[in-house]
């Protein structure tokens, strides 16, 4: 069952991931980064569906529902994650990359920028 949950864990980042940046890569004119990122998440998808979540609902009850809910933990922490990073993406017009660089330098940038509000958050309750 550990397994099942890990391929819903692992397919649901991939899939969320791809979701963001593909709907914001499309609303700013990035067709690379759009067109690059639809297959990974046709997979993801797939891997979700049909072999995480479908196995964990019909092949263990109440077990595999109850273990959805690290699924549903990791759904609400990666879109806050992928959607504050998204704002990094821009229009491919002007440049020969579809912006994956970018995209990395925005996880740096969201990553940087929420430790310190944990470290400060810690701090005040001190």
């Amino acid at each position: 069952m550990f397994s099942l949950v890990l391929i819903a864990v692992l397919s649901m980042i991939v899939k969320d991931l791809v979701s963001v940046f593909s709907v914001v890569a499309q609303a700013r004119g990035n067709e690379r980064l759009a067109g690059a990122l639809n297959p990974f998440g046709t997979v993801a998808s797939i891997m979700f569906y049909s072999v995480g979540t479908l196995g964990l609902v019909h092949g263990h009850g109440i077990a595999g529902y109850l273990c959805l809910i690290p699924v549903l933990i990791v759904d609400y922490v990666d879109g806050r994650l992928f959607t504050a990073v998204s704002r990094s993406i821009q229009s491919d017009e002007t440049s020969e990359s579809a912006g994956v660089g970018v995209i990395l330098k925005g996880f740096g940038v969201v990553g940087k920028d929420w430790f310190q509000s944990a470290t400060g958050w810690l701090r005040h309750d001190r």
